[in-house]
């Protein structure tokens, strides 16, 4: 039986934690190991997830950090599972989301899967990304799966290596790019909705965060595409028929 670790990293979540963990309790995805790196917290959020969760596989890490990639690369080097996926602080498993099965059933070759994402705002369906399949001609236009989706297989991590740190806040583009460009990438998309993202994290928080998102898009496309204006440019575009009017 495949094995999977998650990771949650969070700073001062005490009170969006208990949703996120509430929807691993109450839901049927099914983990082997529970990966929490904590920023040294000021609030209750290290109380609430003792108080939500006693479970033996839960490991809490709290100390201080460089930000969230950094904290991702911490939990990415605890992890002992034969696949890694992320649930943010704030966000939640979809209740019909049962990772276990999906990654039971499928081939060895497969080492990347993905799915959809709803995201909220005040409370309301704000954004449905559904990203299809992958093709390189998606990922020369500006495609990327959606992050919080993503769980990846450990050996094909180890080739990938870690997030950059130098992006505070687009370095799981910069991450999900050079998983694509792999040789070996082996992705499976199923279409169904994984995660809940309710906005205000770090890629959603408003005009001056998406300006400096999109300084970051483009020296991650400068670095790997031969025409990083457009690229940059059709990122941004494809979200567009995402949003909910």
């Amino acid at each position: 039986m495949k094995t999977i670790s998650l990771i949650t990293c969070c700073y001062n979540s005490e009170k969006t934690i208990e949703r996120s963990l509430l929807s691993i309790q109450k839901g049927i995805i099914d983990i082997d190991e529970h990966v929490i790196i904590d920023g040294k917290s000021t609030d209750e959020t290290i109380q609430r997830i003792k108080l939500i969760s006693s479970d033996k596989k839960i490991l809490i890490k709290s100390e201080k950090d460089n930000g969230i990639y950094h904290a991702l690369n911490k939990g990415i080097r605890l992890c002992n599972s034969d696949w890694v996926g992320v649930l943010h602080s704030d966000d939640e498993f979809d209740a019909d989301f049962n990772v276990k099965n999906i990654i039971s059933n499928l081939s060895h070759d497969v080492n990347f899967i993905y799915g959809n994402i709803s995201m909220f705002k005040n409370g309301k369906l704000f954004r449905v990304w559904k990203p299809g399949l992958f093709s390189k001609i998606k990922l020369y236009s500006g495609w990327m799966p959606p992050h919080p989706t993503v769980f990846i297989r450990s050996d094909f991590l180890k080739d990938i290596g870690f997030y950059n740190e130098k992006y505070l806040i687009s370095s799981d583009y910069e991450f999900l790019v050079r998983c694509m460009m792999h040789k070996d990438f082996n992705p499976r998309y199923y279409n169904k909705n994984f995660v809940k993202m309710y906005m205000g994290g770090a890629s959603t928080s408003g005009f001056k965060s998406e300006i400096k998102k999109m300084k970051e898009d483009f020296k991650i496309c400068q670095n790997y595409f031969q025409f990083p204006y457009i690229i940059t440019f059709l990122k941004k575009i494809r979200k567009l028929n995402q949003f909910k009017l």
